[in-house]
């Protein structure tokens, strides 16, 4: 997902908290929501990259 897909899902999210999405921005919603659920749970929140370095 890129900046332009998270931007896109905050718009819909709204729209349907707000019940005013139709029912083709809800099957993109929802796909788009799928996707950002696959991402997070290959990087989870809590979840660290670390990085050791030799002197």
């Amino acid at each position: 997902m890129d900046n332009q897909d998270f931007a896109r899902l905050d718009t819909l999210s709204e729209k349907a908290f707000n019940e005013t999405i139709s029912p083709y921005e809800l099957k993109e919603y929802l796909h788009l929501l799928d996707e950002w659920e696959i991402l997070n749970e290959q990087n989870p929140v809590g979840s660290q990259v670390s990085c050791v370095v030799d002197l």
